[in-house]
């Protein structure tokens, strides 16, 4: 099932969780790659992910692996 989660990434690259899921999100600006966590509602485990942000196209996309389980990972505007 889908996981949705809202962040706010501000002007010095600093991420607010505005959700209501435990999550970690770093970005590296320099190379538009960024990972983190979230804790996963269902089994209450932790999925780690990871990704690149397209800065011309508005949009981060990315990746999970979890115990034979895979899925995407996006970061776009509300």
């Amino acid at each position: 099932s889908d996981i949705s989660n809202p962040v706010t990434i501000n002007a010095k690259n600093k991420v607010m969780n505005e959700g209501d899921l435990k999550l970690t999100l770093k970005l590296a600006p320099g190379s538009g790659l960024f990972h983190g966590m979230v804790k996963n509602p269902g089994d209450h485990g932790k999925i780690k992910f990871g990704g690149a942000i397209l800065q011309s196209q508005n949009l981060g996309s990315g990746y999970f692996l979890k115990a034979g389980q895979s899925g995407d990972v996006r970061l776009q505007p509300r």
